[in-house]
């Protein structure tokens, strides 16, 4: 009987621990939500925010097939032309730019040597590239280099704009985090990971217009030239240069005239001294009489 009685008592001992320690492993579990949830402690979700949301990592990665895989290439040529009337094939080719909707972003026109060339940097639209490429050469213009290059840009742009979606997600979090703040400290950590995060939204946005404009519009880089005549230099000049030369050498001669007694103003203060002495030497001499 005592033995029964002893066994029974063991086992409501343990009954009573184990009951114990379901009521201290609730309390924990209790706790621990409390510590995690958002009002908590602003700062501790803001560092395990940081951690679980990475802006870096591509949205493709995260979200496979809802990327925009259409193709973005960026064409670029160089050419370089000879031409036989420069001034004709000038006035032709940007009168003919209109005509493909194209552009010149810049522009650079030189004379030495006896070369006159033009060098022109042409965007058109990406339809009309071609076009506008056959329409260069034409009567009495030889093709001296023509080189196309094509870069595909459709990974950056795709990239670019899963950092903008990710990161635009991460500053939702950052406002709803900021509602939460109970002081100025966190407060003011959770606006500068907000401010952050909004430049980095606006500068991949731009960048991906940036990426998106270069794609629509290709580039041409267009160099053409003509080598000059210079014999006729040797030609006689017209009566109107000649009548210039005159001039010039006549204002040079004048100029050298009073160069000169300007510069020997001694010598003509001696002179005209000597003259009057002179002429006072050669006056008769009156006697009293």
């Amino acid at each position: 009987m005592k033995r029964l009685l002893f066994m029974t008592g063991i086992v409501m001992l343990l009954l009573s621990c184990n009951s114990g320690y379901r009521e201290n492993a609730v309390k924990r579990d209790s706790s621990y939500q409390s510590i995690a949830s958002p009002g908590s402690d602003t700062m501790k979700n803001l560092t395990s925010l940081s951690k679980e949301i990475n802006p870096y990592q591509p949205l493709a990665v995260q979200n496979p097939g809802t990327g925009d895989w259409d193709k973005k290439m960026i064409k670029t040529a160089d050419v370089t032309l000879e031409l036989k009337d420069f001034n004709t094939y000038n006035n032709k080719f940007h009168n003919g730019l209109k005509l493909y909707g194209a552009y010149i972003a810049q522009e650079e026109q030189t004379q030495a040597n006896g070369i006159i060339e033009n060098m022109v940097c042409i965007k058109v639209p990406v339809a009309q590239f071609e076009e506008l490429m056959n329409s260069l050469p034409g009567e009495g213009v030889q093709i001296l280099q023509r080189k196309i290059t094509t870069q595909d840009i459709t990974g950056d742009i795709i990239d670019t704009k899963a950092r903008v979606e990710n990161r635009k997600q991460l500053r939702e979090q950052y406002l709803g985090l900021l509602k939460q703040a109970k002081n100025m400290k966190d407060l003011q950590q959770v606006q500068g990971e907000l401010n952050t995060t909004q430049d980095d939204i606006e500068l991949a946005s731009n960048r991906v217009n940036y990426l998106a404009h270069q794609a629509a519009y290709s580039t041409i880089n267009l160099r053409y030239f003509q080598h000059q005549d210079t014999s006729r230099s040797n030609d006689d000049p017209g009566f109107f240069t000649r009548l210039k030369e005159a001039f010039s050498s006549g204002a040079a001669i004048i100029g050298n005239i009073l160069l000169f007694f300007i510069a020997g103003w001694p010598l003509v203060i001696i002179l005209v001294v000597a003259l009057l002495l002179w002429k006072r030497r050669k006056q008769p001499v009156v006697k009293n009489t």
